[in-house]
């Protein structure tokens, strides 16, 4: 079952990355190629958004009462997102004229933002850097 402190923590990860891809795709409109914002900004949405799929579904997951039914469900919306996220990256790569350094870039945001978090984290409690 997921918890307050959880949802506030994936509350907390998603604003960070929703502020850091518009700080980053605000200052790629003035420094960067078409282009690179482009493949900025739909990395960064897609992420967003498989980030909140898999959130809602290990969700629903753990609201299940069977563990094995919990497992099968978890791993098969795992691979139908990830194909369908393979799909829509070929069609970025192939179809439009992004740059693919941008759309990696913005296929990191997430991890960006945790690994903003745990550092935040772990100077907080006065861990030296």
């Amino acid at each position: 079952m997921i918890t307050t402190e959880t949802e506030d923590y994936y509350r907390h990860i998603t604003r960070i990355a929703a502020v850091l891809l518009a700080l980053l795709g605000g200052a790629s409109l003035f420094t960067a190629p078409p282009r690179f914002t482009a493949g900025l900004l739909c990395g960064g949405l897609l992420c967003l958004f498989n980030f909140r799929l898999l959130f809602k579904q290990v969700g629903r997951a753990f609201n299940q009462g069977s563990r094995n039914r919990a497992k099968f469900f978890i791993q098969s919306r795992y691979f139908a997102r990830i194909a369908l996220s393979a799909i829509i990256i070929f069609a970025l790569i192939s179809q439009t004229a992004i740059n693919i350094v941008g759309l990696l870039l913005g296929l990191s945001i997430i991890m960006l933002s945790i690994v903003g978090q745990a550092l935040y984290a772990y100077v907080a409690q006065g861990g030296d850097i």
